[in-house]
């Protein structure tokens, strides 16, 4: 049985990480309207970390669950769906707009009418159904320390869509939920 501080540390380290990341990001959007480079890279190796420390919190022999058993199946699914998601949320935005280097317009079609981050709620499913394959507390704590990252980055994307678009982001809000809710059809 693995040890339970150095995967507490790392989540430590890792959220202290990303909260200095997103107060970087953060000014890059007040003072520049977009993310520098530098902190474009920054926001998403947080991801890449993150992706990369799954291996302190989850068994990675597959000792704990195989793919032919329910849970497995269902963790194959929720990957499967979660980047299936993924690239067509990501491929309709765009890369430039993904890494916040251009947001000259406000996308609210194709899966942005149902959510305002489908990104997020895509990656989330597959980080989801990874942790299924090893379940245990830490994979509990490893989709909470997503969780946390993915939110904060959200926080600081929403004050800036609200600084560039206003009212039009306001009234958007009003209709689409932030991650997953009411189908809204119109």
């Amino acid at each position: 049985m693995k040890s339970f501080v150095i995967p507490a540390a790392t989540f430590v380290g890792i959220a202290a990480l990303a909260w200095l990341i997103f107060q970087a990001v953060a000014r890059d959007y007040r003072t520049k309207g977009m993310l520098t480079g530098c902190s474009a890279f920054f926001e998403t190796a947080i991801f890449f970390v993150h992706g990369c420390s799954s291996y302190i919190y989850l068994d990675s022999t597959l000792s704990a669950i195989g793919l032919t058993s329910p849970s497995g199946a269902l963790a194959a699914t929720l990957i499967f769906l979660g980047l299936a998601a993924l690239y067509l949320s990501m491929s309709r935005l765009g890369w430039s707009v993904s890494i916040g280097r251009n947001t000259q317009s406000l996308r609210k079609t194709g899966p942005y009418r149902f959510s305002r981050n489908p990104q997020i709620v895509a990656y989330f499913f597959v980080v989801a159904g990874y942790s299924l394959l090893w379940p245990s507390l830490l994979g509990v704590l490893w989709v909470c320390l997503y969780l946390g990252i993915a939110h904060r980055m959200v926080q600081t994307e929403e004050a800036h869509l609200a600084r560039r678009f206003g009212a039009e982001y306001r009234e958007y809000c009003a209709k689409t939920p932030r991650y997953i809710g009411r189908l809204q059809m119109s």
